[in-house]
């Protein structure tokens, strides 16, 4: 999204009351949450008169203040200057973020789809699509103490990595296996894998998680759909080999 205001105020959570952290001039370019394996909050809240959203102020921009174009991801992995909080994005009446318009690729490869956006992949993509890339994450593991449903679609730990270079990094680019699905190839295998976004399944996806009480705050069901939506389900893949540098280190 782009501030469409004079001035923005990011604060530390979605209240007028909470401390202000950075005042945002128009036309600077945010990313809302959650976004590939960064989650920073889930909107929108309703609070003061106002529509709240986590957003990411990234650093990975051009000279224009925009995105850098593909195949650069605007999320530096391990970069904790990135400036983070919640804004409003509307008084009720007056919008104060638009839409940016998503970088589809003019070549379809992991590549650059890697660098794409979860909401870029579902404006760019209304059918499936072929990638090629080094599958799985050696030793990646963890729970969560949400409530993910249904949990293979909506579960906030992405451990299913599909690589360029996994010795280099591994993802952000994930996979998401239905339960009716292909079952899952062997770590380190290379495949060439059908993809698709906007699963029909996603239209049931809920999302609960705890909250800073000990109790559960349940969100917004536009906001879980719209995550489920966002996800790469597989469709069938063919094995081309196995990845010599795999596992990584």
């Amino acid at each position: 999204m782009e501030v469409a205001v004079r001035g923005l105020n990011v604060r530390t959570n979605p209240s007028t009351s909470s401390k202000k952290l950075a005042t945002l001039k128009r036309g600077t370019t945010l990313l809302i949450s959650p976004i590939d394996n960064h989650n920073m909050g889930w909107g929108p809240v309703e609070a003061d008169g106002y529509t709240w959203y986590p957003v990411v102020r990234p650093n990975v921009l051009d000279t224009d203040l925009h995105l850098d174009p593909l195949p650069k991801h605007p999320i530096v992995a391990g970069d904790d200057s990135q400036l983070s909080g919640w804004v409003a994005s509307d008084d009720g009446s007056q919008p104060y973020l638009v839409p940016i318009a998503p970088r589809c690729p003019t070549i379809v490869d992991l590549v650059n789809v890697s660098g794409m956006l979860p909401a870029e992949r579902l404006a760019c993509f209304d059918e499936p699509f072929v990638l090629e890339g080094t599958y799985g994450c050696s030793g990646c593991g963890g729970i969560s103490l949400g409530t993910y449903k249904p949990i293979w679609l909506a579960a906030p730990f992405e451990f299913d990595f599909l690589s360029v270079s996994p010795g280099e990094r591994l993802g952000p680019l994930a996979l998401r296996f239905a339960p009716d699905g292909p079952p899952r190839p062997a770590l380190g295998t290379i495949i060439r894998v059908t993809v698709h976004v906007d699963d029909p399944r996603s239209s049931k996806c809920s999302v609960s998680e705890p909250d800073e009480t000990g109790g559960t705050v349940t969100v917004d069901v536009r906001a879980a759909v719209l995550y489920c939506r966002e996800r790469l389900v597989v469709d069938t893949y063919e094995i081309l080999g196995t990845d010599p540098s795999f596992p990584p280190g």
